[in-house]
């Protein structure tokens, strides 16, 4: 894909997306909820990440100057304005609808405003490098809030869905499950549609090892977007948090294994990007240990899917672009 930057590149954002590029990207990705306003909100969020897209990479590529780093914190103050007021329009269209699952999504807006507001204060705390973590996760929330959770609103405002099933569904409410369901026919329509959205974005690098244990990362990540969809439905217990707390420490073990094979493999084969790979790796690794810790003192669920969502978009962005790279070389020597 043809960028307009030559410059170095460190960041799985960055590798092969323009600004246009990432906003097509985007808009592409963004369902309709079919009421005007909303809608018209979200693509005015979409607009302010692409913003923020931009500043990342203008700091990826230089230091900090005084006057980029303003640049960020108006972005940034811009995104978390516009953000509370869409929330509180959004919240009020469905109170005036009586929507039956309006508790859940005041909730599921509350811990994204603080995991948000988090994040931030790391980023002037300790590193403006946090904003590449931030940007994660609003890419990746953002798209299965709207995608999912938003479409349970709209359905019930225009009666397709029933107060029953509203009241039912967890954060990821989604409709029918895909055509292609084969022998998963027996799992809820929730971890199909999640598992299928993985599975359209996720990419082969051609190295059949590798892939494998991409598909086993996607199938973790899906196993806890799962776990965390049940827990909505009703007061966790000890042995519910002991599971998540299992699947997480799973999830952050096949990683380091993962990471550990890819790197010695691009030592043997003389990788020539391999120390800005591992530095990716790295950075995964030091903030999955950060979340895994926070879940032991926040036992809140929506914590764990909006923890989940930051993993997933980073690892579909990993594999897509990083990894990617990884391939092309492989198959330019003949190693495939």
């Amino acid at each position: 894909m043809h960028t307009s930057d030559q410059a170095p590149q460190v960041d799985g954002f960055q590798r092969h997306f323009s600004l246009d590029e990432f906003r097509a990207n985007m808009r592409a990705r963004l369902k309709d909820v079919e009421i005007p306003a909303l809608h018209g909100q979200h693509e005015r969020l979409v607009e302010l990440i692409v913003r923020l897209y931009g500043e990342v990479r203008k700091l990826q590529k230089e230091t900090p100057d005084p006057e980029s780093v303003a640049s960020l914190r108006g972005t940034l103050q811009e995104l978390k304005s516009y953000a509370t007021r869409h929330f509180q329009e959004e919240e009020a269209f469905m109170h005036r609808i009586h929507y039956p699952g309006v508790a859940a999504h005041v909730e599921a807006h509350r811990v994204f405003v603080k995991t948000l507001l988090d994040l931030e204060a790391r980023i002037w705390r300790e590193s403006i490098s946090f904003v590449v973590d931030l940007l994660y996760l609003v890419v990746g929330w953002l798209f299965q809030h709207i995608n999912q959770l938003d479409m349970g609103y709209a359905r019930f405002s225009k009666g397709w869905e029933s107060p029953k099933a509203c009241t039912e569904a967890s954060p990821h409410v989604v409709s029918a499950a895909s055509r292609e369901m084969g022998s998963d026919s027996s799992k809820s329509g929730r971890e199909l549609s999640f598992r299928e959205s993985m599975r359209l974005r996720l990419r082969k690098t051609g190295i059949d090892s590798f892939d494998r244990e991409h598909l086993e990362l996607m199938n973790r990540i899906v196993h806890i977007n799962t776990l965390a969809g049940k827990l909505i439905l009703r007061p966790p217990t000890a042995r519910d948090w002991e599971e998540i707390d299992q699947a997480v420490a799973f999830l952050l073990g096949y990683c380091s294994t993962h990471f550990a094979g890819e790197e010695s493999w691009m030592i043997e084969v003389g990788y020539p990007k391999r120390a800005e790979h591992a530095q990716e790796h790295n950075r995964l690794l030091v903030r999955l240990k950060e979340l895994a810790g926070r879940l032991t003192q926040d036992r809140n669920v929506y914590f764990i899917v909006d923890m989940n969502l930051f993993i997933s978009e980073w690892f579909l962005t990993h594999t897509i672009r990083s990894d990617a790279l990884y391939g092309e070389f492989a198959r330019s020597r003949k190693l495939v």
